[in-house]
């Protein structure tokens, strides 16, 4: 599923990846456990420094369109602000519980996008402001600072469970039509967030490889070879996307298989060149 009412599904999550153990590189970018606070126990360190990596996916074919590439310790939420440049009318931003801020929200909302996020449990008490018919309801999100609520974001909250005596599940979202956008609907679209998950696996542990720490030594040499990496995976998922394209059943481009596309491509990287006999 890549499209729900004409609308470009995203999904913005994060994760890391283990870097070269040099000075340099546990100084700009740290590691779990590497960075006590002062009068706190600290926690086991990681073997490595870690770089961390926020991206903006599209789901329907595992594109990475933008990312941002940051230190360990900074948060997924404070570099998810830059993927507001790639977000467009037309998109709906989806992204699970540790996102949904008020901060964040205005910044991608103001891109036009649309979002569709997981609220955390506990985070918020959602008073309804007006009960819609499909059992959804207007709410108003207020950030923390805002004491006072005086500068809430009126949003759409759903409630949902996989199972009938199972967790449940809140979202909210800019959709506030819910007869174009029914929350039974909403909630089955959720579970698209996933494919980021999928395509972090492509990148990471078949792309770079599983297990693998990036050589670079230098803060600045671990940026060019992860964007390197970033930009080999998105040539290589636009190809898969236009191979799909070619064939004449119109196939979905997550039917292809991303370790085959790196194992040609890799082997075509590594054929000699061409010997073409003199001209005559």
């Amino acid at each position: 599923m890549g499209v729900l009412a004409g609308l470009r599904l995203m999904a913005v999550d994060g994760t890391c990846v283990d870097i070269a153990d040099t000075p340099a590189n546990d100084e700009a970018f740290g590691r779990h456990g590497g960075r006590p606070k002062p009068g706190k126990r600290p926690y086991k360190r990681a073997a490595f420094p870690q770089a961390r990596i926020v991206g903006l996916v599209e789901c329907g074919t595992h594109v990475i369109v933008d990312a941002a590439i940051t230190e360990y310790s900074t948060h997924e939420t404070t570099a998810a602000k830059d993927l507001a440049r790639s977000m467009r009318p037309g998109m709906l931003v989806l992204a699970d519980r540790g996102y949904p801020g008020v901060g964040l929200w205005r910044v991608w909302s103001a891109s036009g996008a649309q979002l569709l996020m997981r609220l955390a449990t506990k985070r918020h008490s959602l008073a309804p402001d007006q009960l819609l018919p499909d059992g959804s309801w207007l709410t108003t999100l207020y950030g923390y600072t805002d004491r006072r609520h005086e500068h809430g974001i009126q949003v759409r909250a759903l409630r949902y469970q996989l199972e009938p005596d199972g967790e449940e599940y809140t979202l909210l979202t800019t959709l506030t039509d819910h007869e174009r956008y029914p929350g039974n609907e909403l909630a089955a679209l959720y579970t698209e967030r996933w494919e980021i998950e999928t395509t972090f696996k492509e990148l990471k542990a078949q792309q770079i490889g599983a297990g693998e720490v990036l050589a670079s030594k230098t803060p600045d040499g671990v940026h060019q070879q992860l964007w390197g990496h970033l930009l080999v995976h998105y040539a290589l998922r636009v190809h898969m996307l236009e191979a799909a394209r070619a064939n004449s059943e119109n196939i979905d481009p997550d039917r292809l298989s991303f370790m085959t596309c790196l194992r040609v491509a890799r082997r075509i990287t590594m054929m000699p060149p061409a010997a073409f006999p003199p001209s005559a």
